[in-house]
């Protein structure tokens, strides 16, 4: 079984704090299965593990736990192929329609908590949103693409569909299998995606904003405010930036559910100074 040692640093910044001193290296076992580390927490071979909420019955014996924000993110996608999309009064209906918070607090419940990227629609009422759609005519049913056996997911394709016909806007679930899934997304088969993304580091979103994104599309404006996002320098620069990228998500075809949620687990052989650094 593969492993890494991490030695403490005497001169790290916060050393005196939090009772470092008590911990001398830190084995990380890197392990080729989740069942194996499992049975490996279960047993106090290991004495931390990170896991999905599902999945938390599976561990025995833990005497902590905490909540995790990851960077897996949740999010529904409008399909700049289809023209109506094209049409910024449209989406910010449509981000109204889809009532982002229902569908996290309500759909994803624990699941998911609200991102640093948190699309907050420009509040429309009823009878405002009833006029936009009548004035860009929209004819065709809209095909909104899901994967199969999600069931987040599919609830939230569900959720969508019926919000949608109160505005008598016609729509159909295409549920697919994975593969099938994944093909009719980079075919642009959708008017309305519904997916997740992990992000490789911490805050990458180059990978939804920038050149060669995983949608095949770029909006300049969004990108050039995550630019600014993404250089800030101070705290303040930082907060600035963040708010004025939130307030053009406002617009966008990309429409954040939240961050995936996990949970850190600690078993019976945890100390008491590794529990007080939590």
């Amino acid at each position: 079984m593969k492993s890494l040692s991490l030695t403490r640093n005497p001169n790290y910044f916060l050393a005196s704090e939090k009772s470092f001193d008590d911990f001398d290296k830190i084995n990380i076992i890197i392990v080729p299965e989740k069942e194996t580390s499992t049975f490996s927490f279960n047993q106090c071979l290991i004495n931390i593990i990170e896991t999905d909420l599902k999945n938390i019955g599976k561990f025995k014996r833990y005497t902590k736990e905490i909540n995790k924000t990851t960077n897996e993110l949740e999010f529904i996608y409008l399909n700049p192929k289809n023209n109506i999309f094209s049409i910024e009064q449209l989406r910010k209906a449509f981000l109204n329609i889809f009532d982002v918070d229902y569908i996290r607090q309500k759909i994803y419940i624990n699941d998911l908590s609200k991102s640093l990227l948190n699309t907050q629609p420009e509040k429309y009422d009823k009878d405002s949103i009833k006029k936009i759609i009548s004035n860009c005519d929209i004819k065709s049913s809209l095909k909104i693409l899901v994967n199969a056996n999600n069931i987040k997911r599919e609830n939230t394709a569900i959720f969508i569909q019926k919000k949608l016909a109160d505005y008598n806007i016609n729509s159909v679930i295409n549920k697919k299998s994975f593969s099938e899934y994944q093909a009719a997304f980079n075919n642009k088969d959708y008017d309305i995606f519904i997916g997740g993304f992990n992000l490789e580091t911490c805050f990458d979103y180059d990978k939804l904003f920038a050149s060669g994104n995983i949608f095949g599309y770029e909006d300049s404006v969004t990108n050039n405010k995550w630019q600014n996002v993404k250089h800030a320098l101070t705290k303040a620069e930082f907060d600035s930036a963040i708010a004025d990228l939130n307030n053009s998500m406002k617009s966008s075809f990309l429409v954040i559910i939240g961050s995936r949620n996990k949970k850190i687990l600690f078993n019976i052989k945890a100390t008491p100074s590794l529990l007080e650094l939590f």
